[in-house]
C-alpha cells in the first residue's frame, strides 16, 4: 500500500477531528491519537514523520509501542485538504 493512500487517511481523520469554529483550533483541541488497522504499524510511523518533514502535520509525542502517536493538522495540512472557497 503506497504511502500517499496512508498520508491521505491520516490528514483526513485529522481534518474530520478538527474543530469547525477557527477560534477553537489550537494545537490542544487538533491533537489526536491516531491508531489505524488497515496499515502496519512501521508503516504510520514513515507516512507521519515524512508529513512532518513536509510541514502537514505535528508529531507531538513518540509513537508509543509503535502503534500510538499523537499528532495535530498544520494550516499548511488544513490548506491541502480543504478546497478553496472560490473555486469559479
Amino acid at each position: 500500500m503506497s504511502l500517499e493512500k496512508i498520508h491521505l487517511e491520516i490528514l483526513q481523520l485529522l481534518l474530520d477531528n478538527t474543530p469547525q469554529d477557527p477560534s477553537d483550533t489550537g494545537d490542544i483541541s487538533r491533537k489526536i491519537l491516531f491508531k489505524s488497522v488497515n496499515y502496519k504499524p512501521r508503516q504510520i510511523e514513515k507516512a507521519c514523520n515524512e508529513l512532518e518533514t513536509r510541514g502537514l502535520v505535528r508529531l507531538h509525542a513518540g509513537f508509543y509501542k509503535n502503534e500510538w502517536t499523537s499528532i495535530s493538522i498544520t494550516d499548511d495540512g488544513l490548506d491541502i485538504m480543504e478546497p478553496e472557497e472560490d473555486w469559479d
